[in-house]
């Protein structure tokens, strides 16, 4: 689906995100090292209402932007957004055009939006030299083989 064969030379690295109310990710494009991501959406109907969001907004840049801009909202097009409910998942190619977001996420104190993401890289002298300093292909620190990330809004 990516459109690799079984002798390209893949990393993965998998991390989960919980994101609180009020976090988003801003319009962006992903290193050119990463083929593509799978999200997968963790979230019930017990636990979670569509109405809050959590949504990976596909978005269009009608081939204006550079994958190094700051597009805002306004500039770009929505062309489609993931499910979040009922065992969904995400799965999309990395382009220098496929620009993505997640908009505020507006849910009640105690809920979280909660995904599992994994991402397979490209092998890059990067990628390679990261790893050889024990850190993944993001440049995150392994500690006892889990990674040291972030939070939703630390990036």
């Amino acid at each position: 689906m990516l459109g690799l064969t079984s002798r390209t030379p893949v990393i993965l690295t998998m991390h989960w995100r919980y994101a609180p109310s009020g976090a988003s990710i801003s319009p962006h494009t992903d290193a050119r090292r990463k083929i593509g991501s799978h999200i997968f959406y963790f979230n019930t109907p017990e636990d979670w209402e569509e109405a809050w969001g959590g949504q990976t907004l596909v978005l269009d840049d009608g081939d204006k932007w550079s994958r190094h801009s700051a597009p805002d909202y306004s500039d770009l097009r929505e062309a489609g957004a993931s499910q979040v409910l009922g065992n969904r998942s995400f799965l999309f190619a990395q382009t220098d055009h496929s620009w993505h977001a997640v908009k505020a996420v507006q849910c009640p104190p105690g809920h979280f939006r909660k995904v599992f993401i994994v991402v397979a890289n490209r092998l890059t002298p990067q990628v390679i030299w990261r790893r050889m300093r024990g850190k993944d292909a993001d440049g995150y620190r392994l500690s006892g083989g889990v990674q040291e990330k972030p939070s939703f809004n630390e990036r």
